[in-house]
């Protein structure tokens, strides 16, 4: 069997603050090894995390576990609700899968398109037109998010001048 069959998806609860702490710390040290001028996850867990709770109050988020036989192997958070805002983007709002991760352990059997399919739902439910997401270059994510039937959409370039 794999862990999918055995994969539920839930919403956050107050109990799971310690757990998502330590899903961000270990999402962040794998972003980390595609910029290293990115903080160590444990520096900013604790902020990020105030960062998540108060973002999901502006913008209808939810924080999504999904959990393989009762433990909790990774999240994802969803804004469902923030405004296209420019004069030249279309008018109404759209969801940001705000985050997506899972235990390094976990990865590769289902659980991150559990949890897209989650999010995805939870942002057509909250009436959004689009469902957007930002990835580091490099990200193998954006083979997860390309199955899941997302495109590529803009890209940001950067030039380090330090």
């Amino acid at each position: 069997m794999t862990d999918i069959e055995h994969c539920t998806v839930r919403p956050y609860r107050d109990t799971d603050a310690d757990v998502v702490r330590s899903l961000i710390a270990e999402l962040q040290d794998t972003l980390r090894g595609l910029d290293t001028h990115l903080p160590r996850g444990e520096q900013m867990a604790d902020a990020y995390l105030t960062y998540t709770f108060e973002h999901c109050r502006m913008h209808d988020g939810r924080i999504l576990l999904a959990e393989v036989r009762g433990v909790v192997v990774g999240f994802a958070t969803v804004l469902n609700r923030l405004p296209f805002e420019s004069p030249d983007s279309p008018t109404g709002h759209f969801a940001y899968l705000m985050d997506l991760g899972v235990r390094a352990a976990f990865r590769g059997r289902g659980i991150g398109s559990a949890l897209m399919a989650a999010a995805e739902n939870a942002a057509r439910s909250a009436g959004a037109l689009e469902f957007r997401t930002l990835v580091l270059h490099g990200n193998r994510a954006v083979n997860l998010y390309r199955r899941c039937g997302m495109t590529d959409y803009s890209l940001t370039l950067r030039k380090r001048l330090d």
